[in-house]
């Protein structure tokens, strides 16, 4: 397993509603990151300065570069953005 971590800049006044979409996050969102080798996936909030700090595990990390492509991945990044 490989270890990647990333982070995202998160628009400020968004925190509650970024944890309140990812306590729900989609069954087929689940299923698309466990079929693509993801594992030990988790993602932190630094309130402070808006930034979220995410580390998970996967068996090919070139599998990533499939993801953005992927319906679910799209719909759930549309969902994610700011309204």
């Amino acid at each position: 397993m490989t270890r990647v971590a990333f982070q995202m800049k998160l628009f400020p006044g968004q925190e509650v509603e970024y944890k309140k979409r990812h306590e729900e996050i989609w069954p087929e969102l689940k299923g698309l990151l466990k079929e693509n080798g993801i594992a030990e996936y988790s993602i932190f909030l630094q309130p402070e300065q808006s930034v979220l700090f995410g580390v998970l595990q996967i068996d090919d990390p070139a599998k990533l570069d499939d993801l953005p492509d992927n319906p679910v991945m799209q719909k759930w990044w549309t969902y994610m953005k700011v309204s």
